[in-house]
């Protein structure tokens, strides 16, 4: 399947979730941190999960009017199968130590509020892998979002592991919690293909789920009029969906722009 057709069989067939047709499931998936390259875990911390748990980070400069771009990042705490938790050697593990490792999420989209109407033009997605686990904590400034790399082999020697775009988002305000759904492709580094135990195939998606309570949110004044946003500890659960093949195109297009609709009428909130 060529780039072209499998971004409008998923994306279509995500359409075809939003109204409520189900096309897409997640799986459990069994990921080998040794088999990365380089070696992000020792032998033996292969694991498998169906749910991945992780902190919720976010970066942005709302200018006064247009779109602006939003940096997240989804530090990985831990996985589950099942609602059980999942054993991960080496996972979080002692910085520096032998086996230790980080896993993390980046997004950076293209955001913009149309009429009242919040819309994503585009999200681009990266899994990342932190050999030693070496990068410290995450904060949200007004300087912007980082890490606070407490060794020299901090972020600059992550390896990306997997990328992904945008395929659908939802979002919307209840009760003062920002709650927003990402879904996008998912695609494995064609070096990297040794850690997904599991392979990521042409129909997979990455799925997330991202809580912000009022109390991990807030605000600062920037330059010309804008606004700084930043989040820190919001919670993101992310799992991977698979699209059955064959999908059918003509369907699964009408039911694109009927989700449009849909999402602009429920969703018209403020993130």
């Amino acid at each position: 399947m060529n780039i072209a057709l499998k971004a409008a069989a998923v994306g279509a067939a995500i359409a075809a979730i939003g109204l409520g047709t189900a096309y897409a499931s997640t799986v459990p998936f069994t990921w080998a941190p040794d088999q990365a390259a380089p070696p992000l875990g020792l032998a033996g911390s292969a694991f498998t999960a169906d749910s991945i748990n992780a902190t919720h980070y976010l970066y942005a400069v709302q200018p006064t009017s247009g779109p602006f771009p939003e940096m997240f990042l989804e530090r990985v705490q831990g996985f589950t199968l099942g609602s059980a938790a999942v054993s991960t050697p080496g996972l979080n593990g002692t910085p520096g130590a032998t086996g230790s490792y980080g896993l993390y999420f980046t997004l950076l989209a293209n955001f913009e509020n149309i009429g009242g109407v919040n819309t994503f033009h585009s999200l681009d997605l990266s899994l990342m892998g932190d050999p030693g686990n070496n990068n410290g904590t995450v904060s949200s400034t007004p300087s912007g979002l980082s890490f606070s790399n407490t060794s020299a082999t901090g972020a600059e020697d992550d390896v990306t592991l997997a990328t992904g775009s945008l395929v659908s988002t939802s979002l919307a305000l209840i009760a003062g919690t920002r709650h927003a759904h990402f879904v996008e492709t998912a695609n494995a580094v064609a070096s990297e293909t040794g850690f997904f135990t599991t392979p990521l195939t042409a129909t997979d998606l990455f799925e997330e789920f991202l809580t912000t309570p009022a109390s991990a949110f807030s605000t600062s004044p920037g330059p010309g009029g804008s606004t700084i946003q930043m989040v820190n500890g919001g919670t993101a659960v992310i799992d991977i969906q698979q699209v059955p093949e064959p999908v059918s195109l003509t369907l699964l297009g009408s039911g694109l722009a009927c989700l449009v609709l849909i999402r602009r009428r429920r969703h018209g909130v403020a993130m």
